[in-house]
């Protein structure tokens, strides 16, 4: 094997596209999923391992959350693979990325019974860790397999949380162009957005929050009218 040719092909590319960008996000949500069902057929042999898969499976969620804020945060235009490998490989980031997905938004309408409290937030990385490793705790050192017995629920906690989710996240992020066109939207809606702003008389006139509200409802009717369509 030639270490530095392999070494070169995972370096990022130079600039990430619109279409990489759908591409990264359609391979997270896909590979999120065969995590949560790898989980779901470790559970019960081993809960500890099956936990930690699930927590895996957040992490990519959280990626495309990251992903999406980045492309639309850029208006498009391609960015440095450098500055994406950056935002995405934190652990904590990913972590409290799927955390606040639709926390600012009534939950009813996502149907999540499973709930993401700030004390497991803060305590994911080391859930994980505590499935895959031995580990010292306050009871002495901890084998995955004498965590796991101790802590079924967890696994069933962490399982459930990322299969709701991605179950509103299919229709999204299903495909490439799924992603594509999710995408396209929020572009065209932040395009909306700024126009509402520079017509108002810009980010400091008094009529720009209500000209924005005023965007963001009118895309919402057109958005309910083409899914009755």
């Amino acid at each position: 094997m030639n270490v530095d040719e392999f070494a070169k092909k995972l370096t990022p590319p130079a600039l990430v596209t619109v279409d990489e960008f759908a591409d990264g996000m359609h391979f997270a949500y896909r590979n999120a999923k065969q995590l949560v069902e790898d989980a779901r057929t470790l559970r019960s042999q081993s809960p500890a391992r099956a936990m930690a898969l699930a927590i895996l499976a957040m992490e990519e969620i959280g990626k495309i959350f990251l992903l999406y804020e980045i492309v639309i945060s850029n208006a498009g235009r391609p960015v440095a693979g450098t500055e994406v490998a950056r935002s995405v490989r934190t652990h904590s980031k990913k972590q409290l990325a799927f955390a606040m997905y639709g926390s600012h938004i009534d939950p009813s309408q996502f149907g999540y019974e499973t709930d993401v409290p700030q004390e497991f937030l803060n305590l994911l990385d080391r859930l994980k860790q505590l499935g895959f490793y031995v580990d010292l705790t306050r009871g002495g050192f901890a084998a995955p397999s004498h965590f796991g017995e101790a802590n079924e629920h967890l696994a069933d906690w962490a399982i459930d949380a990322a299969k709701e989710r991605l179950e509103s996240l299919e229709g999204l992020h299903s495909s490439p162009d799924s992603s594509r066109e999710f995408i396209q939207f929020g572009l065209r809606t932040l395009t909306t957005v700024v126009d509402a702003v520079v017509q108002s008389g810009g980010i400091y006139s008094p009529d720009a929050e209500a000209a924005v509200r005023e965007a963001l409802q009118r895309i919402m009717t057109e958005c309910d009218t083409q899914e009755r369509d």
